[in-house]
C-alpha cells in the first residue's frame, strides 16, 4: 500500500457520471431555455441527478488491514503514523480517522486480565470486549493497539452419574440411563462389574468403599424425570 495514498485507497472513488459528452444541438438548447429563466441547468442534467463532486466508497479492507499490522506497537507511534500519512484538515482525512475510530476501540477497562468495553450508559453493564474476536483496542495501562481474543467458554463436565444413596446410583451407559445397585467388593474374591464391564478384586479398588456394579436395570419414565431434574442447572 502506497503510503501517500492511504487516502485514495480507503474512500475515494472517481467523479460519478465523468466523461459523459453532450449531444449535438444540446448547447443551443439550453441557451434557449436559459433565456426563459433555466439559469441553474446543468449540461449534464438530462442523464443524471447531482453534481460531479466525488463520492466516498468505505473500502475499508486496506485501512484494517494496515491497522492490524501495527498490532504490538504503542497507539502513540502509530496515530503519528497515520496523522503524517492523512490531512486531517480535509474532509477525506476526517472521514478516513472517523473509521479508525470505529475499528479501534479506545474506551477500554482491563477486568481480571479480560478487557471490557466502559459503560456508555447508566442503565448498561460492562461488556467483555473479548466477545468481539478480531477487534482492536488501546490497552488503558500499556498504551499498546492489541487484539482482542475470543476465549473459548469452558466445556461443563458432563454428569453420567448421580448418587442416589451409599448402594444406589443413576448411571448413563451408552446414552442410556440405569438404576444400578451397588455392593461391597468381599475380601479376596474377584467380581464383575457390570458398569466395568471387567472382573475386579478389593486391592485393586482406588475408592473410599470398595464397591462394585453388582446389578443394572434401564430407568423407567419416573426416574428419568428425576435425572433431568437433577441435571437442569438451577
Amino acid at each position: 500500500m502506497s503510503e501517500h495514498r492511504l487516502d485514495k485507497i480507503v474512500i475515494e472513488r472517481p467523479r460519478h457520471g465523468g466523461g459523459i459528452k453532450t449531444p449535438p444541438g444540446y448547447k443551443k438548447r439550453w441557451q434557449k431555455d436559459n433565456n426563459e429563466g433555466r439559469m441553474r441547468e446543468s449540461l449534464r442534467r438530462p442523464w443524471r441527478e447531482g453534481n460531479c463532486a466525488k463520492y466516498f466508497s468505505d473500502h475499508l479492507g486496506p485501512l484494517r488491514r494496515l491497522l492490524r499490522s501495527k498490532v504490538g506497537q504503542h497507539w502513540d507511534d502509530i496515530y503519528s503514523e497515520l496523522c503524517q500519512r492523512l490531512d486531517r484538515k480535509t474532509v477525506i482525512g476526517q472521514h478516513v480517522f472517523h473509521h479508525i475510530w470505529d475499528i479501534v476501540e479506545r474506551d477500554i477497562i482491563m477486568v481480571d486480565g479480560v478487557p471490557y468495553r466502559k459503560v456508555r450508559r447508566k442503565d448498561t453493564e460492562p461488556t467483555p470486549f473479548s466477545h468481539w474476536r478480531g477487534g482492536l483496542y488501546i490497552h488503558p495501562e500499556t498504551g499498546i493497539l492489541c487484539l482482542a481474543q475470543n476465549k473459548s467458554q469452558p466445556v461443563p463436565e458432563k454428569r453420567d452419574c448421580i448418587v442416589i444413596d451409599t448402594n444406589h446410583c443413576y448411571q448413563q451407559i451408552d446414552q442410556l440411563w440405569y438404576f444400578v445397585t451397588l455392593r461391597e467388593i468381599p475380601e479376596g474374591e474377584i467380581v464383575w462389574d457390570v458398569v466395568l464391564k471387567n472382573y475386579i478384586k478389593r486391592s485393586s479398588w482406588m475408592g473410599a468403599i470398595p464397591q462394585y456394579a453388582a446389578s443394572k436395570r434401564q430407568c423407567n419414565k419416573k426416574e428419568l424425570k428425576r435425572i433431568e431434574q437433577q441435571l437442569t442447572p438451577h
